[in-house]
């Protein structure tokens, strides 16, 4: 998993929000499915399937909706990124560290780690507690989908009131929270230097005895020097990643909005390292990309932030002056984030359309699949990215602009429902509203492979209900 994640702190955005933004990326790029997962009760005594552990099961569960891999769970799991019925939302970097691996099989994988707090936490700080204690108590396992690219993760989690960002290596941790003034830019590398808030008990100790780190050579802890792997902490592509992402956002900086994020996630860097070839950007600069899975190593490719390698794309907007189930929205689309169109999911979200929460029937391209819609598309533009995508651009710009139009209307009729106690009533507006724009996108995905297919010859696209 290889992903980037930006963080613009409240004092950045033009109406004081924090804005949360992630590229979900795998090798090659997986087919993805939305969910909805509702409130329940549990018995006393119940216990919860983790992958290769059992923990004991909390009275209930909360209600959240979020963006899953096709297959059906295995010992992995696969939920990648959310939100709950609090406004709790979370999402996650792959990440790997120079603790030695624990035994193959064991431990919590990092998809049930990014599922549990959405199903416990009400609020940012419960959602840390409950990862800090899930890798002391049960630790990390390797991941065997990778060669390089470890089992450990970094999130970054929030609600209404704040932000929090934590790393893990494959036993420890450390979290610390995201400050209003700052921007954070977010790759496969540890940022965490020695600013942490909370922690294992033991990450310094642990150090010390491993001899990554000693007080009287190196001065003050720090957590990326001491756990990160050097090749992975001096790696090109994160650098330019990270310095592209800030470049992109920076120069906005307490004026930033929501479009100006949707326009971060689709930047390709051109005319910088990660984007030598403007006439392809999203295809990854190392010719074995595809399907080498040797190019996890991070210093040997370099790539773009949209890439053809984007799975989903995620901007979380936190304002704190609403209810939750108003005041927190998932912008969300599949697939490759320049050739796609965002649509605002909200946490109380009731239902959504077939196409979007079907399991796709294989890693081939399936036609009832929405996210297998949205990849095809991509893959049309990028046969001849210089002639399609202006058009494809400029079609979701517009479905965007009318999306921010009509959302102060819907969103001030669902806040007065909720503050004259109608949540149902509130919850089903708003997730009409989401319904509609997710078939929006969908035949708006069909019409615009019609007019790729013909500036390019390619196949057409034939529309599902």
């Amino acid at each position: 998993m290889r992903c980037t994640m930006i963080v613009v702190g409240s004092e950045g955005t033009a109406d004081g929000s924090v804005v949360i933004c992630h590229n979900h990326e795998a090798l090659p790029a997986i087919p993805q499915r939305l969910d909805i997962v509702l409130r329940k009760a549990h018995a006393e005594g119940e216990t919860r399937y983790c992958g290769f552990e059992t923990i004991p099961q909390v009275p209930v569960t909360h209600a959240f909706v979020g963006d899953r891999y096709w297959p059906e769970p295995g010992p992995q799991g696969d939920f990648c990124s959310g939100v709950n019925e609090w406004g709790v939302t979370i999402t996650c970097n792959g990440q790997s560290s120079r603790e030695p691996q624990p035994p193959a099989e064991t431990g919590i994988p990092w998809h049930f780690q990014t599922e549990l707090p959405m199903e416990r936490a009400k609020t940012a700080r419960e959602a840390v507690d409950l990862l800090g204690w899930l890798v002391d108590t049960y630790h990390c396992p390797p991941n065997p989908d990778f060669d390089i690219i470890g089992g450990e993760s970094s999130w970054v989690v929030a609600d209404q009131t704040e932000a929090w960002y934590i790393e893990c290596s494959y036993r420890h941790w450390v979290a610390r929270t995201v400050r209003p003034g700052e921007l954070l830019a977010l790759c496969n590398r540890y940022s965490i230097d020695g600013d942490f808030d909370l922690a294992s008990a033991d990450v310094v100790s642990y150090a010390k005895e491993q001899g990554w780190y000693d007080a009287d050579s190196d001065g003050p802890f720090s957590w990326k020097d001491a756990y990160g792997i050097e090749e992975f902490q001096n790696a090109p592509v994160y650098r330019h990643l990270e310095a592209g992402m800030r470049a992109q956002l920076e120069p906005k900086w307490g004026s930033i909005t929501l479009e100006d994020c949707f326009a971060a996630m689709r930047d390709h860097g051109e005319g910088t390292p990660l984007c030598p070839d403007v006439k392809s950007p999203n295809v990854c600069p190392d010719p074995d990309q595809e399907t080498d899975k040797s190019c996890l190593t991070a210093w040997r490719p370099l790539r773009p932030y949209c890439s053809a390698l984007t799975c989903a794309s995620f901007v979380y907007h936190l304002r704190s002056d609403l209810p939750p189930d108003v005041g927190v929205t998932m912008w969300y689309h599949m697939a490759t984030s320049c050739s796609s169109g965002n649509v605002p999911i909200f946490p109380g979200v009731t239902a959504l359309p077939a196409a979007f929460v079907t399991k796709a029937v294989s890693a081939e391209a399936d036609e009832y699949s929405a996210w297998w819609r949205f990849k095809t598309l991509a893959t049309a533009v990028d046969g001849d990215f210089p002639k399609c995508h202006p058009i494809v651009n400029a079609a979701w710009t517009e479905f965007e602009r009318d999306e921010f139009n009509a959302l102060p209307a819907v969103e001030g009729r669902a806040a007065e429902l909720l503050k004259s106690g109608q949540m149902a009533g509130a919850r089903d507006l708003l997730s009409d509203f989401t319904i509609a724009r997710l078939e929006q996108a969908y035949r708006l995905a069909v019409s615009l492979q019609e007019q790729v297919a013909g500036l390019t010859g390619g196949p057409a696209a034939a529309e599902r209900a």
